[in-house]
């Protein structure tokens, strides 16, 4: 079956892209395949996610959330399966992704021998990068046992040229320029990424199955920022700063699958993942009465990810029932030093040296499929999760406990049983689980308004503010509604319209506040993610796949594909305007397409994201103003024969720069205004790849 066939057989309307179009795409790594999908929207910030919420759109691997440090979408394409993506809820997937659902579903053993080997290298006035990808698949119908294995390295140097001011305002309206600054900033990445299988099939209906992996990334950053200060004794004048961050991983998954009767399904998964990450950071700050600081910051985490998975499905007559437990217990151990000028930094000694947690789940799920007859389909399904976490940092003991329940239906109506065309409607109860780091009590003191050594920290202005997470902060609740309309014009071309509405409760946003903190004896401003109150977005969108030559036989073969999103949002305790949720634009806009020469071997195409300039308010008194994004691909495909391609894309051609802006207080008091200047430059990537 066709993607668009399995998108069409599915009663919630999940979206698959498929191995072979995967292979056909080009492209390198997940964040790119998804970024041209018509159904994913693109943030001002680059954020991935679905109907323009990113920060609601869950991401999985397998049907599991990643392990810390190892992000979905810098996954190699050699390691992806498939991709399933959903706007609405299904029991499946768990009780979270308020804003729909993507899972990559890893690499899998064909019953074929293949073996396919990818090279390619990426460069900009700016940037530069090579990759390269190799998997086999070794099975036959003769031997019990299959073999399958990827590997993929990478690595990129990418350079950042930005300029920011900082300028002051008073109640009259009178400006004043007090920090001008030139930050260069060069980060380097290297990663090597290894995944197998081995499988035994010792019956018809048992299989076993091992699947090690192993993840190695190192990461440099190097920056320097010059400053000119007005007073000079506000700021450092020049800062250089060093990191070094190593992270490793593996993971030894192993799987058992038995057929016990015609048209069900069980299996068995234990999962054991170990993985270390450090962190060196060194800085250097220099002030205009040519005092010099040296600070620097170790830190130093093991960590154990560990799940034990079942899942059971069954198709009896029109139902197809699926149920899943899954139980999981995370650990982290850490260690933190710091230092200034040699010497003991005292300032965070309340948070101690060691940061321990540990985090227990408990998750449950059941859904019935039932195909009431050949005009009505429906999903329901239960989930659920209990989630509590020990975490210890010096002085601080915090104890995370919840338990949440997520009831949902989807429904899909045709007209007969010949008609393809169908509405679908979507309704759930869904959660945004907050993740470890925002719930840590140990903060991160700001560079530009730094502690001494001798003691507590002073005051700090609103533009610096430290940052931390919040121990008491609740799960984000939603209800969602989701109604749309699939119009397919032919085989493979579709247009579906979707009307999309969530109401919000206990809304998790990004909060600037004055407050008295344990590292300084004067308050200071913090950032932390704060619950705040109710919220709600609604928004409509149209997306388009389309065939030319399915139209009219006499109309060039060009695949388009589009998407058009318009929404609102509010939420209660922020003052408007443009108090949005976060990472959600008024609209957004994308136009992609292929289009294959027919005298030549060469297959070219073209892809654009449209966003809007505007502000975005977090507080009552912080907020943020990003540029419009003309943001313009195009790349070409030369097939020599069905085994050899070459590929060559370019990205940024319409851009040239970023210009954002951030004001802290009120306007109609004393308030400042952060503007910053990043440099975009277009560019060019080259890709082989050859299939054996």
């Amino acid at each position: 079956m066709s993607d668009t066939d399995l998108r069409q057989e599915s009663v919630a309307g999940k979206i698959i892209i498929s191995r072979k179009n995967i292979e056909d795409s080009g492209v390198s790594t997940a964040y790119e395949l998804l970024k041209r999908q018509p159904a994913v929207t693109v943030s001002a910030k680059g954020q991935l996610g679905l109907m323009g919420m990113p920060g609601y759109t869950q991401l999985l691997i397998d049907g599991v959330p990643a392990p810390a440090g190892k992000n979905p979408l810098d996954l190699d394409v050699v390691h992806i399966e498939k991709v399933e993506i959903v706007r609405s809820a299904m029991a499946e997937f768990g009780p979270f992704g308020s804003a729909g659902t993507i899972n990559i579903v890893s690499r899998k053993i064909n019953r074929r021998n293949l073996s396919m080997l990818r090279t390619g290298v990426t460069a900009s006035a700016l940037d530069k990068g090579a990759n390269l990808a190799w998997s086999t698949n070794i099975a036959d119908d003769v031997s019990p046992f299959s073999y399958a294995a990827q590997v993929s390295v990478s690595k990129s140097r990418k350079h950042v040229e930005e300029q920011s001011r900082l300028s002051e305002a008073n109640a009259q309206a009178d400006v004043a320029i007090v920090q001008r600054s030139d930050l260069w900033r060069q980060n380097d990445s290297q990663t090597l990424l290894g995944a197998g299988t081995i499988a035994w099939k010792y019956d018809k209906s048992n299989t076993l199955s091992l699947d090690p992996s192993w993840m190695g990334m190192q990461f440099d950053n190097r920056s320097r920022d010059s400053s000119i200060w007005s007073p000079l004794g506000r700021g450092p004048m020049f800062s250089a700063q060093a990191v070094e961050s190593p992270f490793h991983s593996f993971s030894l998954p192993l799987k058992w699958e038995t057929v016990p009767s015609a048209g069900s399904k069980f299996s068995l998964s234990l999962s054991p993942t170990r993985f270390s990450y450090r962190k060196e950071l060194a800085r250097d700050e220099l002030f205009a009465d040519l005092t010099t600081r040296v600070r620097q910051n170790q830190q130093h985490s093991d960590r154990k990810a560990d799940f034990i998975k079942a899942n059971y499905s069954t198709r009896a007559e029109a139902h197809t029932v699926k149920a899943g437990v899954t139980v999981s217990r995370n650990t982290e151990d850490t260690r933190f030093g710091y230092l200034l000028n040699g010497a003991d930094d005292v300032s965070l000694g309340a948070f101690g040296l060691t940061k321990e947690a540990v985090d227990n789940k408990l998750s449950l799920f059941l859904q019935d499929e039932w195909r009431v007859d050949s005009s009505l389909s429906v999903n329901l399904g239960l989930a659920s999760q209990r989630r509590f976490m020990q975490l210890h940092e010096g002085v601080f003991d915090s104890r995370i406990r919840y338990a949440v329940t997520s009831p949902s239906a989807n429904l899909t109506w045709r007209e007969n049983a010949d008609s393809k065309n169908q509405v679908r409607l979507g309704i759930a109860k869904t959660y945004t689980e907050p993740f470890a780091d925002q719930l840590s009590a140990r903060p991160d003191i700001n560079p530009l308004s730094p502690c001494p050594a001798t003691g507590q920290c002073g005051a700090n202005p609103p533009e610096f503010a430290d940052t931390v997470g919040n121990p008491q902060l609740r799960p984000e609740r939603a209800i969602g509604v989701n109604l749309s309309l699939e119009r397919y014009l032919t085989a493979d071309s579709l247009i579906t319209l979707e009307l999309f509405a969530r109401q919000f409760r206990d809304t998790v946003g990004k909060h600037l506040e004055l407050m008295n903190v344990v590292w300084a004896d004067q308050p200071r401003y913090v950032l932390r993610p704060e619950n705040l109150g109710t919220a709600w977005s609604r928004g409509i969108g149209i997306e388009l796949q389309l065939l030319t030559s399915d139209i009219s036989p006499s109309l060039p073969k060009i695949e388009l594909r589009g998407a058009v999103n318009y929404a609102v949002s509010r939420i209660s305790l922020v003052p408007g305007p443009d108090n949005r949720i976060a990472g959600q634009s008024p609209w957004t806009a994308k136009l992609g397409g292929e289009y294959k020469l027919s005298s030549l071997p060469l297959k070219i195409g073209a892809d654009l994201n449209l966003l809007p300039s505007g502000w975005i308010r977090s507080s009552d008194i912080n907020r943020s103003y990003s540029n419009h994004r003309f943001d313009l691909g195009a790349s070409g495909t030369w097939t020599f024969n069905p085994k050899l391609k070459l590929i060559a894309n370019i990205d940024h051609l319409a851009s040239n720069r970023n210009y954002s802006e951030e004001e802290f207080g009120s306007l109609a008091a004393a308030y400042s205004s952060r503007s910053t200047i990043r440099k975009i430059e277009p560019t060019l990537g080259v890709k082989l790849d050859q299939r054996f």
